[in-house]
């Protein structure tokens, strides 16, 4: 029950933190929020592998929560400035698929970590993982927000005689920030376009994903006694069903929406919404097999694995070609649209997980 507390309580603030992030990084820059966000993440995670007591632990999770926030809502604005619109859907696809195998992949390996050299080395490693990100950062990452100007188009963080300017935090968009913009995400709900993709992403993510992954220990470890490692191997199937995904969500989607164009001199990013129908099925599918194979089971087989696989199979193309669908149609306002979906993504699986707690 604590787990399920924990796990909910992070759900609920990797949603909702991003309306806070997403106008600091539009005035200050992307690029110092993301220095940031891993910076305090690794804090928090050296935090975390020191606690003593489920209090303190509570708390460097939630503040992670909070650090860690800022590229799962401003990602796909980053994203949709940087491609072009024929390789869009391929790029996003990237970012949503570690989105969603970060779930499935971090009790995959942790369970290896957990029964060999304890569960405080989970902590260490992630640290480790923000550091070489916070140095990847700092040689390699820049800034990646543009500001029009009389008419033009400036790159932002332009103004850098010296490589440790780069460094400073400077206020870059001269428009005031006003309070409005930590709700405006919220405003685009009143575009069909926008609000009935979100609703649909954040049905099929929750039962997809989130219930398969918060699920799976306690089904496996109750129903087939397994340990902490045999637990993790189960989640290779979420993996792979991801991966496989993606190969048909991404790719497969420029391709589609590239044969229209030519077939027709135009397209529209409607089109992308074809290839989701194989989604939603293969969603449906995966979870019915989940779920009947595991109930009939008296030992373990591989059938309800194979279940989870078809559904997390599904989820990936859902997701990609939803998110991708929606920030076509808004590309001006992609980051708005990005942190929307989240909220909408992570608030759902929240109230999913609160009423199963019941």
């Amino acid at each position: 029950r604590l787990t399920h507390i924990r796990s909910s309580v992070q759900i609920l603030l990797l949603g909702i933190c991003p309306l806070f992030w997403r106008p600091i990084a539009n005035t200050y820059g992307r690029y110092h929020v993301f220095l940031f966000s891993v910076l305090g993440s690794m804090v928090c995670n050296i935090g975390g592998a020191r606690c003593t007591t489920y209090g303190t632990q509570m708390a460097t999770r939630v503040l992670a929560a909070i650090l860690i926030s800022p590229p799962i809502g401003i990602g796909s604005g980053v994203i949709t400035e940087l491609c072009e619109p024929e390789k869009r859907a391929q790029k996003l696809g990237w970012w949503t698929l570690m989105l969603t195998l970060g779930t499935p992949g971090g009790p995959f390996i942790m369970g290896f970590v957990t029964k060999r050299i304890g569960f405080e080395w989970i902590y260490w490693i992630f640290a480790m993982m923000n550091f070489g990100q916070f140095i990847a950062y700092l040689l390699l990452g820049d800034e990646t927000l543009y500001i029009p100007t009389d008419g033009d188009t400036h790159d932002a963080g332009v103004a850098r005689s010296r490589f440790v300017q780069k460094f400073i935090p400077r206020r870059i968009n001269p428009r005031p920030l006003k309070l409005r913009e930590f709700i405006e995400p919220l405003l685009f709900t009143r575009l069909p376009r926008v609000l009935i993709p979100a609703c649909a992403h954040s049905i099929v993510f929750c039962y997809g994903n989130i219930a398969l992954i918060v699920e799976m220990p306690i089904a496996f470890g109750e129903k087939f006694d397994f340990d902490s490692q045999q637990i993790g191997l189960q989640f290779i199937a979420i993996i792979i069903g991801c991966v496989l995904g993606e190969q048909l969500s991404g790719p497969m989607s420029d391709r589609f929406l590239q044969a229209m164009h030519r077939r027709r001199g135009y397209h529209r990013p409607a089109d992308r919404l074809w290839l989701s129908y194989i989604g939603f099925a293969t969603v449906i599918a995966g979870l019915f097999v989940w779920g009947f194979q595991l109930q009939k089971a008296t030992s373990w087989n591989v059938t309800p694995c194979v279940g989870a696989a078809i559904a997390s199979f599904g989820n990936q193309i859902i997701t990609t070609i939803l998110i991708s669908f929606a920030v076509d149609s808004y590309k001006e306002a992609s980051t708005s649209v990005g942190v929307c979906i989240n909220v909408f993504r992570h608030v759902y699986g929240f109230v999913s997980q609160k009423s199963r707690q019941r």
